[in-house]
């Protein structure tokens, strides 16, 4: 085996954040992409792996593809909240086993019990509670030319995600794709960044 060619590992999201009270939380989901020509295999591992289950904690990607891996919390108690737990993915060339690289995505249980408004709190607190409310809500009203821009944003970024990877920037076989089709890994590593962000926003004015 060859040494380890240590290429990006894609991982969305980069953090997960479980609700102690918020049951709808207690299931996320990690969505692992390979932007790549050739297929790959990942592992997830865990530092504490008998709080988490992982519905798929191993498996194989073809060239530019990704899956959505869920993750649930099993022991969503008082005392595991506010531990740091960490998930390592690794990736490995599917056909030589040659390692590829890793991403480690951190894991926290929240305690939620104090959210809202408390009897103690005075009436300047709840207005000024409210009113981070209103300009959080006007923050994510877009026009609809804003709206299609992020759109055509986000869909100009996927293509590009699913555009093979250049030759200069890895080493991968003669592709049938002509040069200029071809990004490099800084791209996609942009424009992977680029869609996180447009997902969020969309996620918080839908």
């Amino acid at each position: 085996m060859s040494a380890n060619r240590n290429i990006p590992v894609f991982v969305i999201p980069s953090s997960l954040q479980f609700c102690l009270h918020a049951k709808e939380s207690h299931k996320q989901f990690l969505t692992i992409h390979n932007p790549y020509d050739f297929p790959v295999s990942f592992s997830i591992s865990c530092t504490d792996p008998t709080k988490y289950h992982v519905k798929v904690p191993e498996g194989s990607l073809g060239p530019n593809s990704l899956v959505d891996i869920g993750i649930r919390h099993i022991m969503p108690d008082l005392e595991n909240c506010g531990i740091i737990d960490k998930f390592k993915i690794n990736m490995v060339d599917k056909k030589t086993r040659q390692m590829l690289g890793f991403k480690v995505v951190e894991a926290i249980l929240l305690d939620n019990v104090k959210k809202g408004v408390s009897d103690t709190h005075d009436e300047y607190n709840e207005s000024h509670h409210h009113t981070n409310e209103i300009d959080n809500q006007r923050r994510y009203m877009l026009t609809p030319s804003t709206f299609y821009i992020i759109l055509t944003l986000g869909f100009v970024s996927l293509i590009i995600l699913c555009l093979p990877t250049s030759r200069e920037s890895i080493d991968v076989p003669n592709s049938i794709f002509p040069s200029y089709l071809e990004m490099k890994i800084q791209t996609k590593l942009f424009c992977s960044f680029l869609l996180g962000m447009i997902t969020q926003i969309l996620f918080k004015i839908v």
